[in-house]
């Protein structure tokens, strides 16, 4: 009998300890979203939609007619940030909404290189990531991958990054 003395108390601080690992992975863990090919756009645009404060884009090509317009929708209410490759520049000037202030260009670390990222961050909580560059080729032809992340650690990670892309490079001349 003297082996089970003491197993309630135990009981109960082992349910304590998992009801606390819980609730602290319930509150703190990055809970990814993952989309594939044609259901990417809509995700995009309804996090577009759904910003309140601000829209960091840092994408190699951006010329989705349906994003640019979710885009249009919203300038005004939401800050939007953009930085592409050089090349895609006058492709996204063309559709007229975006002002130099809200557009940088960025080339590759190297020369002959190209600013390949692929992501978004919207109000600071929500990154989207992945093979996805923001086109009708994209959503219309390729096998492409996204994953939406809220993890605070890695949000904060990603706006470093675009916070050095926009710091470190100049405007269009």
């Amino acid at each position: 009998m003297p082996f089970f003395i003491g197993v309630e108390p135990m009981k109960r601080f082992l349910v304590f300890l998992l009801l606390l690992t819980l609730l602290l992975c319930s509150c703190s863990c990055d809970h990814p979203k993952v989309y594939f090919d044609d259901t990417i756009r809509e995700q995009i645009k309804d996090a577009i939609e759904n910003s309140n404060e601000k829209i960091d884009i840092a994408m190699y090509c951006l010329s989705d007619q349906e994003i640019i317009t979710a885009l249009r929708k919203v300038k005004g209410k939401v800050d939007v940030r953009i930085i592409i490759a050089p090349k895609y520049h006058r492709l996204i000037k063309d559709h007229g909404f975006i002002e130099d202030k809200e557009l940088r260009l960025r080339s590759g670390r190297k020369s002959g290189g190209d600013m390949h990222n692929k992501f978004c961050i919207f109000d600071g909580r929500r990154v989207m990531t992945g093979s996805y560059n923001i086109s009708a080729k994209a959503h219309d032809k390729n096998y492409e991958n996204a994953i939406f992340l809220s993890g605070k650690k890695v949000v904060e990670k990603y706006q470093e990054q675009f916070n050095g892309l926009w710091e470190n490079e100049e405007r269009e001349r």
